[in-house]
């Protein structure tokens, strides 16, 4: 089972660098509109919640339903996860943004790193206490996107 999912996380990390080579691609056209910038992005955002899904689905399969998955399930999807997290902050970053949105991404983008680095620091936050993701989904969805801020890992 490890070697599928292994496969499946190689498998759609290839696209997620795909995805970042497009963003580089685009970068030598020519900045996006705001609105191709947003559709590109929530692509990219789209893949990695596939990819976490497989990784939840593997971690957690031994949870009944209606129990808490233990410290050493979350840590382990956790880990499983920070790969594909990080390469999709990656190819975010690697978009070419309007010169005049470049402060706005630039500042969602951080408190997102903020809460991945808070996930890998603790795990079990994702279950307990307030949500690392709140404010980087708060900033996401008020800038414009629609996969990328609907919910964090």
């Amino acid at each position: 089972m490890t070697r599928v999912r292994a496969a499946a996380t190689f498998a759609v990390l290839g696209l997620l660098v795909i995805g970042a080579f497009a963003g580089t691609a685009m970068a030598s056209q020519g900045e996006l509109s705001k609105k191709d910038y947003i559709k590109a992005g929530d692509n990219i955002c789209r893949q990695a919640n596939q990819l976490r899904d497989e990784s939840a689905a593997t971690a957690f399969a031994d949870v009944a339903n209606g129990e808490q998955p233990t410290a050493e399930q979350m840590a382990a999807y956790v880990t499983a996860i920070d790969p594909i997290n990080r390469q999709q902050l990656d190819g975010l970053r690697q978009l070419p943004v309007t010169s005049g949105e470049k402060k706005k991404v630039k500042k969602i983008y951080k408190a997102v790193e903020k809460a991945f680095d808070a996930i890998v620091d603790d795990p079990g936050a994702l279950l307990t206490g307030a949500d690392p993701f709140a404010k980087a989904d708060k900033l996401a969805r008020k800038y414009g996107f629609k996969v990328c801020g609907a919910d964090g890992p």
